[in-house]
């Protein structure tokens, strides 16, 4: 008599979810280059608004002072998140794909789930108004930073710390990159192809995303924070 194990009746499962999440990933991964252009022009945009009504207010600001970094990330922060607007779509669209795929790997299943969170949570965060915060920071004489800065920044690193608490096997990676990692026993000759090509195109993402933090330089700059 034949004997079927729950891992031999899984394994088809897990390679019918790893085939959709590629596909997904792929897609989202081509939307997302092709969005790019206008994600930088996004980040460009608000580093002219920030040039033009603020620049040398924090002119005295301290340097390596905690308040000095908080004010510094929360300009990272926010040229970032203005910059993935025009990505917003894909991303979620993206979340949406995949978050009803199941694996029998937990890891695998937990780290798709806090991807999918991840997703939607950046894109649900609205930057603060950094001429604001920065004004505000220098009337309390850099003792302090606002409200706005503090709330926005500590719904960021809620997000982040939540991706790197389910990465910490490989801390180093993204859960993205782990969640590829993992899903190569599941992958078959068609989707090792298909990795290729999401792995060129992650490629040419990394090489735009430079473009996309440097108005954020620009802006720390402008605004007189200490290099």
């Amino acid at each position: 008599m034949l004997v079927v194990t729950p891992s031999v009746l899984a394994k088809p499962a897990n390679s019918a979810a790893t085939k959709r999440y590629l596909a997904a990933y792929e897609a989202r991964e081509r939307a997302v280059l092709a969005g790019m252009p206008a994600a930088v022009s996004a980040a460009r945009a608000l580093r002219t608004v920030v040039i033009d009504e603020c620049a040398g207010v924090a002119k005295a600001a301290p340097a390596g002072a905690v308040t000095t970094e908080a004010i510094r990330e929360e300009i990272l922060g926010s040229t970032v998140v203005t910059g993935e607007s025009p990505l917003d779509r894909a991303n979620v669209q993206f979340a949406h794909a995949v978050d009803h795929l199941r694996w029998t790997d937990r890891t695998i299943a937990r780290l798709v789930e806090t991807f999918v969170a991840e997703e939607r949570a950046l894109a649900a965060l609205t930057p603060p108004n950094i001429c604001d915060d920065v004004r505000a920071w220098v009337a309390n004489q850099y003792s302090a930073v606002s409200a706005a800065t503090s709330d926005f920044l500590s719904r960021l690193h809620a997000i982040e710390e939540r991706a790197k608490a389910e990465t910490r096997l490989v801390p180093a990676e993204e859960p993205e990159e782990v969640i590829l990692r993992l899903l190569r026993p599941y992958e078959s000759a068609d989707d090792k192809t298909l990795v290729r090509r999401v792995e060129k195109l992650h490629a040419s993402l990394e090489e735009h995303l430079i473009s996309l933090l440097i108005p954020a330089v620009e802006m720390d700059k402008s605004v007189g924070l200490p290099a």
